[in-house]
């Protein structure tokens, strides 16, 4: 038996090592820095460079260039700080509808604002080259979006505070692909594993991990269903053979060890202890009309016990 080897459990963004939960790159998830000059910051200079167009500098080093109403950003215009650079719609001195917002470390948003923080729709495009596009909530992912890494790694789905939680898909740049439940940047709950070999997984998954009862179907056709561990059969479970014999009962390890029976394909079937798999055992073989013999399974072959 083969264990399904999964490309990661989770989709690894922002340049961080795979692993179990999705990390966000930065500024995701990151509220971002309030433009309420009325706050933030004096006003320590004020130039008209054009009809109804003002040029405010702060006592921060901050400026603002743009529309104003009642001496702050109301409008469209584009302020600059040390940290960032925001040129879009203000209310009342805050950023507020449609606008750009650049990162100094080269992270970038464009999109829907409310209230100084990202929020609605939009896409955010990462200095390491990963891409959000969706919707924005306070200045997370939050709600429908897809997370595209910048080595090629796809997530489409739900996202919460910032993380992908609920039902979506994720495209490995390897072929692999997942679809079902997330949690807190995990696969976990019923999903579908696809390999790009041709295996497939069904089933329950666990904070990342195939855990639970579930569905392995093999590239040659051998099928699993039963108690599966970290992607493997461990447990109780049931073996198909694509050649037409059954196994079913115990399972460590992807291969049939402990308490079991092998149908074969002639009626017969062998009942005991199997050590190494399907291939060696000892116990009983069981003729099609019921009656038992002390037998030893090699290889697939019955060798009967004196």
């Amino acid at each position: 038996m083969r264990r399904l080897v999964l490309a990661a459990a989770s989709l690894a963004l922002a340049c961080v090592p795979l692993s179990h939960a999705l990390t966000l790159a930065p500024g995701v998830g990151v509220s971002l820095p309030p433009v309420n000059v009325q706050s933030r910051a004096k006003v320590v200079s004020r130039h008209d460079v054009a009809a109804g167009i003002v040029e405010l500098g702060f006592s921060d080093g901050s400026s603002y260039r743009g529309t104003v109403r009642d001496g702050v950003p109301h409008g469209h215009g584009e302020y600059r700080s040390p940290a960032f650079r925001y040129d879009g719609d203000f209310d009342a001195g805050h950023m507020e509808g449609l606008g750009l917002c650049e990162w100094k470390q080269g992270d970038r948003y464009e999109g829907s604002f409310h209230a100084d923080e990202a929020d609605g729709r939009g896409r955010f495009t990462f200095a390491n080259g990963d891409a959000y596009e969706g919707d924005v909530k306070r200045g997370r992912m939050d709600g429908r979006g897809r997370y595209q890494s910048a080595g090629g790694d796809v997530y489409e789905g739900t996202f919460v505070r910032g993380l992908p939680d609920g039902m979506g898909s994720l495209r490995f740049a390897n072929g692999d692909r997942y679809e079902g439940e997330m949690h807190a940047g995990m696969l976990h709950g019923y999903g579908r594993y696809f390999a790009r070999d041709g295996q497939r997984l069904e089933g329950a998954f666990v904070r990342g991990r195939a855990r639970g009862l579930g569905i392995l179907r093999y590239a040659n056709g051998d099928v699993y269903q039963g108690e599966i561990d970290d992607g493997l059969p461990a447990g109780q479970g049931i073996f198909r053979f694509a050649g037409g014999s059954r196994y079913e009962g115990q399972v460590r390890a992807g291969v049939p060890i402990g308490s079991g029976i092998l149908y074969l394909g002639d009626g017969t079937r062998f009942e005991g202890e199997f050590e190494a798999g399907a291939a060696r055992a000892s116990g009983h073989w069981v003729r099609a009309d019921g009656s038992r013999i002390r037998a030893r399974l090699e290889n697939g072959a019955v060798t009967l016990v004196d």
